[in-house]
Formats: C-alpha cells, structure tokens, sequence
C-alpha cells in the first residue's frame, strides 16, 4: 500500500466522515439505520452474501 503523508490521511479521514454523515442524513427511511440505533450489534441478515467460501468457490487449487 502506498505510504501518504500525514496530512492527506487527515483529509481522507475528514473526507470519509463527512461522505458517513452526509449518507445518514439522507437515508433518514433506511431500515438498516434504524434498526441499527435501536440494536447496535444488529447485522443484516443479507451481510455478505455473495461471499463463498474459498473450499468451495475455488476447490483444491493452489496458488504459486
């Protein structure tokens, strides 16, 4: 991973939090939020779906 200095990762930082709550403002409706601030350990039962494991997306393959 590329090294940056301190000052673009205080701006990436600053950047991310305000892309969060711009999107939670917004998305006031979003049932995934409101379950959240009611259970705040609640998952979405879809949480990685399309994610499989590497015993079955790949086999006995092996890489080099």
């Amino acid at each position: 991973m590329l090294a940056y200095p301190y000052k673009s990762q205080v701006q990436i930082v600053v950047a991310s939090m305000a892309l969060h709550n711009y999107i939670r403002r917004k998305s006031q409706e979003d049932v995934a939020f409101i379950e959240y601030d009611r259970n705040p350990n609640f998952i979405p039962e879809d949480f990685l779906v399309d994610v499989v494991p590497r015993s079955q997306s790949q086999g006995n393959q092996s890489f080099s």
